[in-house]
């Protein structure tokens, strides 16, 4: 499943290069199409993330009743800090790990790991739970999705300047060459 999702992103990234390379003629056109590629990839991430989260990590949604314990401990610290009572999933992993993902705190999932419910005892499990809930009241999980877009923004609007640039714009036959073989190694380096 990560395979797949490597492809498709690598398809994606590779088809904004594309078309960025076609139309960087213009300059302002390369630079507009650069900064529209950074805000769809935003989008795109924003969107889609939290079904990347879900199909890789290969955690199952918990049915009412399917673990009345966490169910409960979970309603009681989500209704003393006043946030909405997320989904919750199990991850089958033994690894003791919990995280929250989602786009606004009403559609939020916390996710546990089967390790984390077979090694720490309940006490453990609430201070994790409740570290996990304090990501929810914050809003931490949207600023980390959206930030971690930067990178993606910050290389689509240098590139885009850089060919708004006349040294960096097509049209110089002596430099072709060298813009081919740098371009190569940058997509080379984006992998």
């Amino acid at each position: 499943m990560s395979l797949t999702i490597l492809v498709v992103f690598a398809i994606f990234l590779a088809l904004i290069s594309f078309i960025t390379f076609i139309f960087s003629l213009n300059p302002v056109s390369s630079f507009l199409l650069g900064v529209f590629g950074a805000l769809l990839i935003m989008l795109f991430q924003y969107l889609i993330g939290p079904v990347i989260v879900r199909l890789s990590t290969g955690l199952q949604y918990l049915k009412p009743g399917d673990n009345p314990w966490l169910e409960n401990k979970v309603q009681q610290l989500t209704q003393q800090s006043g946030i909405p009572t997320p989904r919750l999933a199990l991850v089958p992993d033994n690894t003791p790990n919990a995280f929250v993902f989602g786009r606004t705190q009403k559609d939020a999932t916390l996710a546990v790991n089967q390790g984390l419910l077979q090694r720490l005892n309940e006490d453990e499990i609430e201070g994790v739970i409740g570290h996990e809930l304090g990501h929810i009241k914050h809003r931490d999980f949207i600023v980390v999705t959206l930030v971690s877009a930067i990178p993606l923004v910050a290389y689509f609007l240098a590139r885009g300047l850089f060919w708004s640039t006349p040294r960096g714009g097509r049209g110089k036959k002596e430099d072709a060459g060298a813009r081919k073989l740098c371009g190569r190694l940058l997509r080379l380096s984006d992998q």
